[in-house]
């Protein structure tokens, strides 16, 4: 009787015990449920994830051309780099037609020096109506049969070569070099023109001999008329070449 007593005590307070504080098999199987549960949780949540994200990327993938066009134009195309390198050539330079018939003994005249054998009259809009306008014209073109025809070679056939041979000044500003080429002698030209600057010294594409040194003056601004807006300055006006 006593030794039943015994046993009943011991499981009565071994149940007590496990109440409160679970055998290890116990919180073991608790823990293995736990964290099944957790694992089927995660795998739910990727193929719901996985599902998302296909038909994500098949939407994406029916509206990529209206994405593109609008949030991704197509690149412009490259613009073409502006140059302005012209390579060295020559060109055949020849007296203009119509041109008076030059003879050697008239440029052994010192007085022929000081005519104008292409031009010896003034054009009509040339001082119109104005006293001495044929001696003004002469004193303005002093010298132009000397650098044409006593220095120069404006009366024969001959060769330029350079970057721009049948100009003047390089048509984009800076320098342009030049060279007039007649038998066996060689005429050397050199211009440069930049901001407000303007030379050149040698011979030029016509065969006559020049030079110059100009600089043209700041632009004026225009009076603005009454009840007109600010008033806008005027270009500046390049000085024409002279003949000579």
């Amino acid at each position: 009787m006593a030794e039943g007593a015994g046993l009943l005590n011991r499981f009565t307070v071994k149940s007590r015990n496990e109440g409160s504080n679970p055998s290890l098999s116990a919180s073991l199987r608790s823990r293995g449920e736990s964290e099944d549960c957790e694992s089927d949780t995660r795998i739910e949540f990727v193929k719901v994830s996985r599902q998302w994200l296909f038909g994500l990327l098949f939407v994406v993938t029916l509206a990529r051309p209206a994405i593109a066009a609008e949030f991704f134009p197509p690149p412009l195309p490259p613009k073409p780099a502006v140059t302005h390198t012209t390579r060295w050539h020559s060109v055949t330079i020849r007296p203009p037609a119509g041109s008076p018939e030059i003879h050697f003994y008239n440029k052994l005249n010192p007085l022929w020096w000081f005519g104008n054998a292409d031009d010896p009259l003034p054009p009509e809009n040339y001082l119109p109506h104005k006293k001495f306008r044929t001696l003004k014209w002469r004193f303005r073109n002093s010298f132009h049969n000397f650098t044409f025809y006593v220095m120069g070679i404006a009366d024969k056939k001959f060769v330029r070569s350079g970057r721009y041979p049948d100009q003047v000044f390089n048509p984009h500003g800076g320098w342009n070099m030049a060279i007039c080429k007649y038998k066996c002698v060689r005429l050397p030209f050199l211009a440069y023109r930049g901001g407000r600057l303007d030379i050149y010294f040698g011979w030029r594409n016509r065969g006559n001999f020049g030079m110059k040194f100009n600089i043209t003056s700041p632009p004026r601004a225009r009076p603005a008329a009454p009840g007109a807006g600010p008033a806008i300055p005027a270009a500046a006006k390049t000085p024409n070449t002279p003949a000579d």
